[in-house]
């Protein structure tokens, strides 16, 4: 499988940020695995989508980190664009956008997770 790589906006103190995204399929539990870069070091989380519960209309990612010491829920609402990471940043609104929701956006965006609620089958035979 083919590794991908883009940049994800930069941080105050860490500069500019990259992304690695290594889809696995399935293998290790996980959709894919997830590296985001800067100045400051490298994190590198387990990804997987998780259908969200409730009236939520849009997509939910769970990061887990390598190491185990953190797990952050990511959702990304196509309703209304109101976007959310648990984490520190996202919780109390640090930032705009945390590294871990501009990185999942980077991932639906340039098409590297494709949406489990599309059949790819179905579209062609319209």
């Amino acid at each position: 499988m083919p590794v991908y790589t883009d940049s994800i906006g930069a941080s105050k103190t860490g500069g500019e940020r990259r992304i690695e995204w290594n889809p696995v399929d399935g293998h290790y539990g996980c959709d894919g695995l997830l590296r985001i870069s800067d100045k400051k070091g490298t994190r590198a989380y387990a990804v997987t989508e998780f259908l969200p519960k409730g009236d939520f209309i849009g997509r939910a990612f769970r990061l887990v980190k390598s190491d185990y010491s953190e797990t952050y829920s990511v959702f990304v609402c196509t309703a209304r664009k109101r976007h959310s990471c648990d984490c520190a940043a996202g919780t109390y609104g640090k930032v705009r956008e945390c590294c871990h929701l501009q990185a999942v956006l980077k991932l639906i965006g340039n098409g590297w997770v494709p949406d489990p609620r599309c059949d790819p089958r179905e579209a062609g035979s319209e």
